[in-house]
């Protein structure tokens, strides 16, 4: 559980934005792979991860990761956090504690949870928050709400309440990945709790039929 600031102004915390991200990751080795078994697969170092080996779809549109225009240390964190969903089973994520059941996460999940970590890596960066371990509650209540009137980024349009809902899940896995985070994991105090701001909680939800 989270809890959510709900004033609305500048971020309490200003790191240093001169501060350089980590070499590399104190958890995986650049060398290895991605997809354990996909040994034609990206390598976990690797600035760009081409997903071509694992897809077959032939009207795939994002079959790249390009981790190179990713500011600061988010470079490094959004890698480690697709690993683990690419790997749960990686014997150092279970060692920390770290509990996922299930198989591998499904490409098109990847991808999607990159290009929200991204989003959400721009903005941060750009108030000045090098990585998600200098956010306060304040910093992620004002994420969800640049969110939803665009300002996240330069141009943006504002987000429907089931798109931002789709941002809580990568949040949410920067905290319960935190062991395994070079940089470290949202960094709210202990006993802090998270939840939908009133806004969000209150807009009704979208529900599909499963498919038969």
């Amino acid at each position: 559980m989270w809890a959510w600031s709900t004033v609305s102004a500048v971020p309490m915390s200003q790191p240093d934005l001169a501060a350089p991200p980590p070499a590399a990751s104190a958890t995986f080795s650049n060398d290895e792979l991605v997809f354990a078994h996909a040994p034609d697969g990206p390598r976990f170092g690797d600035e760009v991860w081409d997903l071509t080996p694992l897809i077959r779809r032939t009207n795939f549109p994002d079959r790249r990761m390009n981790f190179a225009k990713i500011p600061g240390r988010w470079s490094l964190t959004i890698r480690e956090l697709l690993i683990v969903l690419a790997q749960p089973d990686h014997p150092l994520v279970v060692e920390a504690g770290i509990v996922r059941r299930g198989r591998t996460a499904p490409v098109d999940t990847l991808i999607a949870t990159f290009l929200r970590l991204r989003a959400i890596a721009h903005w941060s960066a750009s108030r000045g928050l090098p990585g998600p371990a200098s956010w306060s509650q304040l910093d992620a209540d004002l994420l969800l709400t640049a969110l939803r009137d665009g300002s996240y980024r330069r141009d943006g349009e504002p987000l429907s309440p089931d798109t931002v809902r789709n941002y809580l899940l990568p949040i949410k896995l920067l905290r319960h990945f935190s062991p395994v985070l070079t940089g470290g994991g949202l960094g709210f105090q202990r006993g802090e709790h998270v939840r939908q701001p009133t806004w969000l909680k209150s807009s009704p939800q979208r529900r599909t039929r499963p498919r038969r």
